[in-house]
Formats: structure tokens, sequence, C-alpha cells
């Protein structure tokens, strides 16, 4: 029985879920950065300004989604000195205008848009405010989850985060693998704090390649391919919740699924693609002589076997992930699938 990994059906559609504009501190409008991501290949893009959610339906049209979102953030104290954390968080529901935790002094930017929205639509709101730390963190995550949202951990380098960070925090639905901006600046993430979440049992941990994009300049490095049956809003925001994407820096996916305990993938060109697990079973193969790899299949029932046999508490826990990359520095990445979402 074939058992896909990345839906058979429906159509990728290219996602960047990170963007700011001249709303908050960003150079670019909302029509400008519609322009940009369309002109290369993009269908929807997530306008995350700080700390001001502010829908966009004069963006949408027949071939692109703007998607409701906002990226909110605290400071463990100097921002120069010390950690700070920022979330996006994407509003299910496209008309959403409130998110919890709000706070109209926090806006970043003072452009007309921006304080006209703070009356119209936020005169009859309380003001919220959190703390930094696990703690603290875990009530805005909670919160946004029960009012509609996804939340996103973003560029954990960037913002000088470890574990002692990140480390325990509930309901994430993604972290930043990648961000473009941050990457400019020197701070490259990776997938080490998926790993490390994922570990403790948080499956909806999902890599998220995205820009952070302020000017031209940070536009269309990083971004995710989601699989849905068509463009529409709804369809996209559930495809994102179950997981049904991958992230890429230009990189491409076509087919992720297990049959017989045999895990085949097809991709564009790459130099490696490695199997990643949380005990001591990982592969990996290297294209040789000057031929790239298009495909692979890796017989996992060792994977399998271990766990089923051996660790029957890891049985749910356990899971195996696919890296891929080329030699001039493309990459993608795969979600976290559990052992026991494996369908004999």
């Amino acid at each position: 029985m074939r058992h896909y990994l990345i839906p058979n059906e429906g159509k990728f559609f290219k996602v960047n879920l990170h963007v700011h504009t001249n709303i908050s501190d960003g150079s670019l409008s909302p029509e400008r950065v519609k322009e940009i991501y369309k002109a290369n290949g993009y269908s929807a893009v997530a306008f995350t300004d700080h700390q001001i959610m502010l829908p966009h339906p004069e963006l949408n049209d027949e071939d692109f989604i703007a998607i409701t979102s906002v990226e909110y953030a605290k400071n463990k104290g100097s921002y120069m000195l010390l950690p700070s954390t920022h979330f996006n968080v994407y509003a299910k529901d496209q008309a959403a205008e409130v998110f919890p935790f709000f706070h109209p002094e926090g806006f970043w930017g003072a452009i007309k848009h921006a304080m006209d929205y703070r009356t119209e639509k936020m005169i009859n709101f309380e003001p919220r405010t959190f703390g930094y730390g696990p703690e603290e963190l875990n009530k805005v995550i909670k919160e946004c989850n029960e009012a509609g949202f996804l939340v996103c951990f973003n560029h954990p380098k960037g913002s000088l985060q470890n574990y002692r960070d990140y480390g325990g925090l509930k309901g994430l639905w993604g972290m930043e693998c990648y961000n473009t901006g941050a990457a400019h600046e020197g701070y490259e993430d990776d997938m080490d704090p998926i790993d490390d979440l994922l570990t403790e049992g948080e499956r909806k941990v999902f890599p998220i390649a995205a820009d952070d994009a302020h000017g031209e300049g940070d536009c269309c490095g990083g971004w995710v391919m989601v699989k849905a049956e068509r463009l529409e809003y709804s369809l996209l925001m559930d495809a994102l919740e179950k997981g049904d994407f991958y992230a890429s820096t230009g990189i491409e996916i076509y087919d992720l699924y297990i049959e017989n305990n045999v895990l085949h993938i097809e991709c564009s060109e790459v130099d490696e693609i490695t199997l990643h697990t949380p005990i001591r079973f990982r592969k990996s193969i290297k294209s040789k002589d000057g031929e790239k790899l298009t495909s692979w299949d890796i017989d996992i029932s060792p994977l399998i076997d271990t766990c089923r046999e051996n660790y029957d508490s890891l049985t749910k826990d356990t899971y195996f992930r696919l890296d891929l990359r080329t030699d001039d520095g493309k990459r993608a990445h795969t979600r976290g699938f559990f052992v026991d979402e494996i369908k004999d």
C-alpha cells in the first residue's frame, strides 16, 4: 500500500510567510510586495507587519492570496545584547482583525494607515501584554491557537536564541529553518531547533523557509511549497495546518511516499539527500561523477522495526525527515513524519 507523505492530489503553490511593508518598518507598499512576489511565481504572501494585523483583501485575485498575519515580538532586555522572541501569527480566518495580546502602543511604524487602524478597529479592544520566558510565551501560543491562529517561531539564530529560550514551548505550528533577512546579516538558521522540539514530542513544529523581507533585496530567498486542491484561502490554510508542504531555497520535491516500508522521493537535481531520525538510524546519498540525484529509495524497515519491537514508548514519538542540498547552497527540508503515521 502506498502512503503519500505529501498529498498526491492537488497542486503546489509557492508561498512566502514573512514580509514587512511600509505599514511597519518595511520600505515596500503592500501593492509593490504583491507585484514582486507574483512576478517570481508566488501564489500567496503573508503580510506580517510588526504588531498590527491588517487584512489585505484588496490584493486578492484568482492567482494571488494575501494571508492575514502579524509578527509579534518580546525582548528579554536590550535588543542588541539579549535574546528576543518573535512569533508570526497566521489567521485561519482571512477576515480576522484582532489577535490575542494586541497592544496599540507596540506598533513598529506610525504611518497614517496604521494610525487609522488603531483608532477605527481597536477603539474597544483591551490592550494586552506578556513577559519573557517559556511560561509567558506558552500563554501567547495557547491563546493564539484557541483564537484560530497558527504560530511560527521566527529566526532563532537572528534572535540570539538557544534551547534555553525555546525548549519547553508547547503548541507551535512552525519554526523558521531559513530566514533570508537574517541570513543576509550573517545569522543562518538550520533544522537543529526543530529537531530539539520534535524530540520533545511537539509534532507540529514544521520547517519554514521565509524572507522576513523589509525591502526588495530580501525578497524571494526562501519559501514553502504548499500542496492544496486549489488556490483558496481556507484550503491553503488547511494544507499549511496539516503540514502538506516543504521548505525550500531553490530545490523542488515532486513526490514523497512510502510503499512496503520503502521511502521514495523524487526531486529536482541535488547533490545530497539525507534521512534524519532522532535515533541511530541515519542514511545519506551523494551525487557521484557529476551525475546529480533526482530520486532515492530508502528502506526504513530497520527504523520501523526498532521502534515497534524495542521502544514501545518511542513508536509514536520517533520521526524521520529529509534534507536535500546542492553544492551551490540550495536546500529543502521536509517536515518530521512520525512512525505511527505510516499506514501498513
